[in-house]
């Protein structure tokens, strides 16, 4: 049985960083490991800043944040625990350190070690790196403007062979000619 910690979203994160940096860089075994953070010996210091932590939390949690999400038709629902079926995390970095500030794993309260949607390595990062990845570097090089015509399809045979697979869009449905404006807006 568990017992929910406080700022276990981030918390959880950084104890098992610091047990894959003490495997690798002093190579010591888990078991190793599991000595240390059981019987002490280690001062673990984070980069977390428990203010912005706060804030994103309260941020998440409220549902008037979504407002593309009509509240009156589409009233917050809960889980069995209490949990808000809406989900949103947050991960918030300081670009010029390299530091994690925030992790926010979920909205609402939340059973001790709930998925941390902000750390699973099992979560698609979806389009969120659209804007950097893709549009701006087309857009500073000079191939596309914001008015670009672009052709939002599946890949061509050619290119699905290579990997495998076709791309699809969140909802599975082809959005035609649209713009890098129109597709940083989807």
């Amino acid at each position: 049985n568990s017992y929910k910690i406080a700022y276990e979203w981030f918390v959880y994160p950084a104890l098992d960083q610091v047990r894959e940096d003490l495997k690798e860089v002093y190579k010591y075994t888990d078991e190793e490991v599991d000595k240390l953070f059981a019987n002490g010996g280690l001062k673990i210091h984070t980069t977390m800043n428990r203010e912005m932590q706060d804030s994103t939390q309260a941020i998440l949690n409220n549902r008037d944040n979504f407002a593309y999400i009509d509240a009156w038709a589409n009233p917050e629902t809960l889980d069995e625990n209490g949990t808000p079926k809406l989900q949103a995390s947050a991960t918030v970095m300081d670009y010029r350190t390299g530091q994690v500030k925030v992790l926010v794993g979920g909205r609402g309260e939340q059973p001790a070690l709930s998925t941390n949607r902000a750390y699973s390595r099992l979560r698609s990062i979806g389009s969120t790196t659209k804007p950097i990845t893709v549009y701006a570097p087309a857009l500073e090089e000079g191939v596309i403007t914001p008015a670009t015509a672009i052709y939002d399809g599946g890949l061509s045979p050619e290119i699905r062979s290579v990997y495998g697979t076709d791309l699809n869009n969140w909802d599975f449905k082809s959005d035609g000619i649209i713009t890098p404006r129109e597709g940083i807006a989807l």
